[in-house]
């Protein structure tokens, strides 16, 4: 039963995701606690198993350590997924109509003396310095990138 309906789940969910946001997912994860089960569902989902977590979860938006290691599963769901997910940025089938004017990020100058980092570390940092687990400057880069390669929202 498990496994019937993971299976019809996995079989729509790239097509309803990218009805609803423009591009396709090609590949699927999840974890699961062994302390409780073996993943045997997964398993037979034909989901593969990467490794275990550092031990590490979410609380009230935070990174804080609890030491339950979790069970990491992966599931491709197109047999292309790694080439896909590996190749240059952004792969011809992963782009959305709505990105195919945007400027090619494999293009832009991002690491050199005079490229968009170097000019994003000169922003001044108006956070509080406890609790900064990124740099401004990787934040600014993520947000500009999204830009333009076509996001209008965080969505």
């Amino acid at each position: 039963m498990c496994v019937q309906k993971l299976g019809a789940t996995l079989k729509r969910l790239s097509f309803d995701f990218e009805a609803r946001w423009g591009h396709p997912v090609v590949m699927v994860e999840t974890f699961t606690d062994p302390a409780r089960h073996v993943g045997t569902c997964y398993k037979a989902s034909n989901f593969t198993e990467l490794g275990t977590t550092s031990g590490y979860g979410r609380v009230a938006g935070r990174f804080v350590h609890h030491g339950e290691q979790k069970a990491y599963w992966v599931r491709h769901l197109r047999a292309d997924a790694a080439t896909l997910l590996t190749a240059s940025f952004d792969h011809p089938r992963l782009t959305t109509r709505r990105t195919m004017n945007a400027i090619d990020l494999n293009r832009l100058d991002l690491d050199s003396s005079e490229g968009l980092l170097a000019r994003l570390e000169s922003v001044p940092d108006p956070r509080d310095p406890r609790g900064i687990r990124h740099r401004l400057s990787v934040i600014l880069a993520i947000a500009v990138l999204a830009t333009l390669r076509g996001a209008t929202s965080l969505m």
